[in-house]
């Protein structure tokens, strides 16, 4: 609970902070870096919950969970609210990129044990520590 708590505050807080500064041409980014914030938090709780069930296929399945939550949610809008086509794309577009970014660091510095089977089905059980000098 705490690693879901941990990767709903990293992915959600500098995405709203720093988008007002970057309003400016064809793309409304205080609005679409919600949508890239959603994605992230979503992949990464999906990859955070994946990880306890399938763990060598943890990355993946956040990003399609996510990405599969940011079609439907985009065709819901569609239907009931009648948005454009392109605006809805566009949505979808950075609501993917969101749960690309979100899937891929909670994968790789969030939680970093690994655990994977080989092709006998014995378990891999490890852990990556890094050190720059």
């Amino acid at each position: 609970m705490k690693k879901i708590l941990f990767i709903c505050i990293i992915f959600l807080l500098p995405s709203q902070a720093f988008a007002g500064a970057f309003n400016e041409g064809p793309i409304n980014w205080s609005g679409e870096s919600s949508h890239v914030a959603l994605g992230a938090v979503v992949a990464g709780v999906a990859t955070a919950v994946a990880n306890k069930y399938w763990p060598e296929h943890r990355a993946l399945i956040g990003f399609s969970f996510s990405t599969a939550i940011g079609i439907i949610g985009e065709g819901l809008d569609r239907l009931n609210y009648g948005e454009k086509f392109s605006s809805m794309s566009e949505d979808v577009a950075f609501h993917t990129l969101g749960a690309a970014i979100g899937s891929l660091i909670t994968d790789k510095f969030i939680l970093m044990p690994v655990i994977e089977r080989d092709h006998a089905g014995s378990n891999y059980y490890g852990l990556a520590i890094q050190y720059c000098f």
